[in-house]
């Protein structure tokens, strides 16, 4: 337990010389995540129970890995900013919406000049992959930005 919580300051503390607050959101027992004292400055993390933690796989703490999540449509927005999620049913303050896995990039943001892949490993990142090429000149990166809406 006490090697869990240092991994979890490791990988989640506020980071040094920033103002950035983080905060460790819980699922309550319905599966709706606490957010009491929420901020929008502020960024929020959810740490979801493992076979470490010795919890059952029903565990309102594990939403994400129960496949639990908000339908959602994609739609074409007619400005610049090209297409956007609208929620196909009602989502209450604390749902779990779903899995953000990454942001799309064409392969010319992906390649270097050489055509080499694109990985930054100087970022910190709790998970093991950063970009996943899913067809030829599109990749999904989910490195700057974390998994959970």
């Amino acid at each position: 337990m006490f090697r869990r919580i240092l991994k979890f300051n490791a990988l989640y503390r506020k980071p040094p010389g920033t103002s950035v607050e983080r905060k460790h959101r819980k699922f309550d027992r319905n599966g709706i995540i606490d957010m009491d004292d929420h901020s929008h400055s502020d960024e929020r993390i959810i740490v979801e129970c493992s076979g470490a933690c010795g919890c059952s796989r029903t565990c309102p703490n594990r939403q994400a890995q129960q496949g639990k999540s908000k339908n959602l449509t994609v739609v074409h927005l007619k400005d610049v900013r090209g297409c956007g999620l609208e929620a196909a049913e009602p989502i209450k303050k604390g749902d779990l919406i779903g899995e953000y896995v990454g942001e799309a990039l064409i392969t010319k943001e992906v390649a270097g000049d050489n055509g080499e892949t694109f990985y930054d490993t100087g970022k910190e990142t709790s998970y093991e992959a950063s970009t996943c090429v899913m067809q030829g000149k599109i990749a999904i990166n989910s490195l700057d930005i974390g998994h959970m809406l």
